[in-house]
């Protein structure tokens, strides 16, 4: 890794940005993620029959060197 294999992760751990070659890896609004998840669940309480709700939030692509991507292309976050 780099070189002959990609690798990615999920949630951005902090160890992601220690390890060599450090890890890309998606990264998630946790604190939104919990609220909304509470928020829904109150909505429910209050409603039992009230109609099902999908929600979607943004996530952010953290790349980082074990992607393999090109060096002089490669946008490092840390």
């Amino acid at each position: 890794v780099p070189s002959g294999i990609a690798v990615t992760g999920f949630d951005d751990i902090a160890l992601s940005r220690h390890v060599q070659p450090s890890l890309t890896t998606v990264r998630q609004p946790m604190l939104d993620l919990g609220g909304q998840a509470v928020r829904l669940l109150l909505a429910r309480v209050a409603e039992p029959a009230s109609r099902r709700q999908s929600l979607v939030l943004p996530t952010q692509l953290v790349v980082r060197r074990s992607c393999g991507c090109p060096a002089r292309r490669l946008r490092v976050w840390s």
